[in-house]
């Protein structure tokens, strides 16, 4: 589906209206646990600046996107880890959740999660707008970037958003690949300021909780040839509305940590 349909112009989702609690978006154009047991990493583990081990939703805010009607559905279950994981459920759909707390991805440039999927979507092909749909997306929105876009850059963003409102600098997509072959990574088929990256694909490793860990900054530098911005955030989405299918996937936990912190 889009980015994010958050992304449709990659996150298929543009910030509309920035406060504090909640934030209005608009499907199309960002195409939009402590127990995370860090022994692979230290035991002298530093507080990282979030961790959400899906007790609840309350540091996350609904992301509904007005041209789709029907809505992906996320709930607590009992899973995962610590006996509590987020589920999420599309059936011909799509919606995100957002993180209310934004953080600096200079210093805290490290993302970990535990995912699972139930299996990938048939027919999806995100290098197309039409099969532009992943049981699980972890999207990274980025904002304050350190150096103004080109003129022309900037003329096509200030087009859009007079349609959609303000958008996103950028986003890095982190995503389970439906096919075997899919590139490691692409751009988004809506913007070009969205970039993905696949780090699982196919049903091999479906049906298992699995690990991950992201540098922002490499894959920020490696895609996007620039500095990281001052200000990011993370948003969840499963979504199955381009190709009309079902899907299902949990979270156990994510968090956003300094690594050199920890390893001291």
């Amino acid at each position: 589906m889009c980015q994010l349909k958050l992304q449709r112009v990659h996150i298929k989702l543009i910030i509309l209206n920035k406060k504090p609690c909640g934030y209005k978006v608009l499907r199309n154009v960002l195409t939009f646990s402590a127990v995370i047991v860090f022994t692979a990493w230290s035991s002298a583990a530093a507080q990282p600046v979030i961790y959400d081990e899906f007790k609840n939703l309350h540091n996350w805010a609904q992301l509904y996107f007005p041209k789709v009607k029907r809505h992906s559905r996320y709930t607590i279950v009992r899973d995962g880890r610590d006996g509590f994981a987020l589920q999420a459920e599309s059936d011909r759909a799509a919606s995100a959740l957002v993180m209310k707390k934004s953080f600096n991805p200079e210093e805290y440039p490290t993302v970990s999660w535990r995912w699972k999927v139930a299996g990938v979507i048939p027919g999806a092909d995100g290098r197309k707008k039409s099969g532009d749909d992943y049981p699980l997306r972890i999207y990274i929105i980025f904002d304050k970037p350190k150096k103004k876009p080109g003129f022309f850059s900037s003329l096509g963003r200030r087009a859009a958003e007079l349609v959609y409102g303000r958008l996103p600098y950028s986003s890095l997509n982190y995503v389970w690949g439906n096919l075997e072959d899919f590139p490691r990574e692409i751009r988004s088929p809506y913007t070009d300021g969205a970039g993905i990256i696949v780090l699982r694909r196919g049903n091999k490793e479906t049906n298992h909780w699995m690990e991950e860990k992201v540098n922002l900054a490499e894959d920020y530098g490696r895609i996007f040839k620039e500095e990281l911005p001052l200000e990011a955030r993370i948003a969840i989405m499963t979504d199955s509305d381009n190709t009309g299918s079902k899907t299902k996937a949990w979270l156990d936990w994510i968090t956003v940590f300094n690594e050199g912190e920890v390893k001291r």
